[in-house]
């Protein structure tokens, strides 16, 4: 029996040895090729990025463009919704005639007016018919606001003349329009609720 004791402690060894080797080979070893592998492929696409030029400044300019077009969407949403809204549009077209310095005469609604519902928009188009009375470059302003700030808008006609026959006119201007504006909604909704 002397003999088997003499050997278990070079058994017990041997096994501890093998123990620890086996946990580095399947443990560390393994972990240790997956951090290279994951490493190399790191090197791999900064190459492949240093060769197309993109460079943290592309990456600044991508995202400045994207806040843009999300600013614009929110623009074109937020004037949508107001030429949805035939009261809304009333109110926007005299806070706009304030605004250009021109006095509003006449704003009545156009049988121009229609709506449409579909599956992935609802298009709704106001028409109006507006005269306005004012210095030539007020009248100007107004008719660019208007353009610009309620919704899409489309001039159907636009007659500017003289306030009065003769030369006594002083600069004043009368402009006879009439717009459709077009308001369409669940555009854009991407990760929204539709309004």
């Amino acid at each position: 029996m002397n003999g088997r004791l003499s050997r278990f402690p070079t058994l017990c060894v041997f096994s501890g040895c093998f123990v620890v080797v086996a946990a580095w080979y399947f443990g560390v070893h393994q972990r240790w090729a997956i951090v290279e592998d994951l490493r190399h492929e790191l090197e791999a696409q900064q190459a492949v990025l240093e060769q197309e030029g993109i460079d943290d400044a592309s990456v600044q300019r991508v995202n400045a463009m994207l806040e843009h077009m999300g600013e614009e969407a929110a623009f074109y949403q937020q004037c949508w919704r107001s030429a949805y809204d035939s009261a809304a549009l009333y109110e926007e077209l005299d806070v706009l005639a304030a605004g250009a310095g021109v006095q509003l005469v006449r704003i009545e609604p156009s049988k121009s007016g229609m709506q449409l519902h579909r599956k992935d928009a609802n298009v709704n188009v106001e028409g109006f018919i507006i005269e306005v009375q004012g210095p030539y470059a007020d009248v100007a302003e107004f008719i660019g606001r208007v353009h610009e700030s309620t919704g899409l808008t489309r001039f159907k006609s636009l007659r500017v003349y003289p306030s009065s026959t003769g030369a006594d006119s002083g600069g004043i201007v009368v402009a006879t329009m009439q717009t459709e504006h077009v308001a369409v909604s669940d555009v854009f909704t991407l990760g929204e609720d539709s309004q």
